[in-house]
Order: C-alpha cells, then structure tokens, then sequence
C-alpha cells in the first residue's frame, strides 16, 4: 500500500516506470505483429490439408518446416539467421546503438520496430496521465495496445485477425458493464450497427463496381469500436477514419509516379487513430 500511495503522489516516477515497461511491451508487439500473420497462415495450410483440400505444392512444402510460433525460433536477424544477443533486444536502444543495422551482417533493420516500441510507451503514459489511477485507463491502455497491433499487422499484410478485433469487441463490451464509457444498451447496439454499415456499404460497392472494396476485417473493427463507444459517436468516427484516409490517398497520388485507383490502402489504420481520439472525447 505505501508503493501504491507513494506512486500516486508522485506521478513522474509512475510514469517513467509506466513508460520502461510499455517499452518493453512494445518490442513483443513487434514478435506479435511480424509473426501471428504467418502463425495463422500455417495454421490455415495444415487444416486444408487435415481436410485433404486442394493445396500447393509450396503449401505442402510449408507444412513441413519447423514449429512456429511467438516464442520459437528464438528473435534472429531474418537476413543472416544468427540468432540475436540479449543487447540486440533492449527497445529503442539496441536500435540507435546498432545504428539501424544488423550487429552481424550490417543488413538494415526495419525502423517499424523502434516505431512500435515508441509509439507504445508514449500511448500508454498519455493515458495514464489523462485518467490517472482507475479502472478506465486499464480499459483505455488495452484499448490502444490492441489498435497498434491491428494497424501495423493491417499494414504489414492487409490483414484484421479476429483474435484481436473480436477480443477488443469483447472487452468494450466487458468494461461498459461498469458503464466506463457508455451503458451497455448502447454498446451493444454500436455493435450490430457498426457491422452493419460497413458491411451494407461493402455490399453496395461491389454491385457496383463487381470487386471487393472492403474486408469483413473492417466490419468487425468498426463494430468493436461501437461496443466501446456506443452507437452514437459511429458516425464521427467514420467520418474523421474517412478524411484521414482521404487525406492520405491525396499524399499518395501526389508523390508516387505511378497512381492507380486500384491500388490498395489499409482502412484499419485509419479507424484506429479515430478511435484512440475518441477514447478522449468521445
């Protein structure tokens, strides 16, 4: 108890201790993000092949590889394969004191890696010192955890897994039992309703256009995000994931020398930086 009132007057302290192990936290995002896509990928080739369905050669091939998954094999380079030191893992600093580059190879490591590990600590210490010590900033810093995975994994590979849009669904639902940011009534409400727009809208694109406009990865975000919020801030939320995506797009078209229309853009990414703003003003 003496930690606990000592850490509550002394806010600085709480946060440097909040912030090191968000950090922390942020570099397993990183084995999270690179690895759970793959994990599903070989997940999904072995049950085609328990089910004797109709799989590549490279399929098969892939099924025959060693175990996979967030623990093995232990964090290597993925350019030499040796296996890293306990100096390369420290967050942001082993990246800065390598320089950006492999400690065995000289190969370039992705900056997404000190990316996520910032962006991580900096989150979660934000809403620490918004909320202070109570139940919503549990909920607000696993509100912002689960987005950053779904965003990056979304850019990496234009992929929602359900593991975690259902997960953060769930748990918007959990803590809106205690009525931490809307009653429940309207929490369950913001769900069916944010499915159903998005999926209405995604129907109607294509028997327009005759080609997907949108995963269903997208309907079950938009709808957690009802479950945390409630049905009546849906259509903010929208409309700012929307303009910021707009915005984007423009950038895009404006820099590259190549621009298609068909050219694809991660919608995720968006609705989650709606839904971080609006974990504040909601």
């Amino acid at each position: 108890m003496l930690i606990f009132e000592f850490l509550q007057t002394h806010m600085f302290y709480s946060s440097l201790i909040v912030f090191v192990f968000a950090l922390i936290i942020g570099s397993f995002f990183n084995v999270v993000i690179l690895r759970y896509p793959e994990m599903l990928k070989r997940a999904f080739l072995k049950e085609c092949a328990d089910f004797e369905c109709d799989a590549s050669q490279s399929s098969q091939d892939s099924l025959k590889t060693d175990p996979f998954d967030l623990i093995y094999p232990p964090s290597h380079c993925p350019h030499c394969k040796k296996k890293l030191r306990w100096f390369h893992n420290i967050p942001v600093f082993s990246y800065l004191f390598l320089k950006g580059r492999c400690g065995f190879c000289r190969a370039p490591i992705s900056c997404m890696y000190p990316v996520v590990e910032i962006l991580t600590a900096i989150l979660t210490v934000f809403i620490f010192l918004y909320f202070g010590f109570q139940l919503k900033t549990v909920a607000g810093i696993l509100f912002a955890w689960i987005l950053i995975l779904i965003t990056f994994i979304d850019i990496r590979t234009f992929l929602i897994p359900d593991a975690l849009s259902l997960s953060l669904l769930w748990l918007g639902l959990f803590f809106n039992l205690s009525h931490v940011f809307v009653s429940l009534d309207q929490a369950v409400i913001g769900v069916i309703a944010g499915y159903l727009f998005l999926f209405v809208i995604a129907k109607l694109f294509y028997w327009i256009r005759r080609k997907e406009g949108m995963g269903e990865g997208d309907f079950k975000l938009l709808a957690a995000l009802g479950a945390w919020f409630g049905w009546m801030t849906l259509p903010a939320i929208l409309l700012v994931a929307i303009l910021l995506s707009l915005i984007v797009s423009i950038v895009v078209m404006c820099t590259r020398q190549r621009f298609s229309l068909n050219m694809v853009i991660p919608f995720a990414p968006f609705l989650s930086i709606s839904g971080l703003l609006f974990i504040f003003w909601h």
